[in-house]
């Protein structure tokens, strides 16, 4: 993983100055799950490995790489979904409930046309 620069809080790295060990939550809302990856981490810096570099260099984006985070996995766990809320983003929102909303709009057109009908039905 890419570490760049530009924060200079450096947490990560003091926290692994502590101890080598970390555990990742990779989650997964929408699906409802949850992955624990627990890894040794080692913290090269990173023109000390171009190869690796070019793999963790997203493209388009111009900051600067610092360091690189390697990680060696220990263990990995998936967790049981009853506790996690599923979450979505708008865009996620819209898709899954484009149909509710033209089922609303026919409706409402329906809606719209009876009352009308009972408007001439009154006169």
């Amino acid at each position: 993983m890419a570490d760049f620069g530009g924060n200079r809080q450096y947490i990560t790295t003091g926290n692994l100055r502590g101890s080598d060990r970390a555990c990742l939550f990779l989650m997964d809302y929408p699906r409802r799950a949850g992955l624990k990856i627990y890894a040794t981490v080692e913290v090269p810096a990173a023109e000390d490995h171009p190869q690796l570099l070019a793999q963790v260099a997203p493209a388009n984006y111009r900051a600067r790489i610092e360091r690189l985070f390697l990680f060696h996995l220990q263990a990995f766990d998936w967790n049981c979904p009853q506790h996690i809320t599923p979450r979505y983003s708008a865009q996620q929102v819209a898709e899954y409930s484009q149909n509710l909303q033209q089922r609303i709009h026919d409706l409402e057109q329906e809606n719209q046309r009876l009352q009308q009908q009972l408007a001439r039905k009154g006169e």
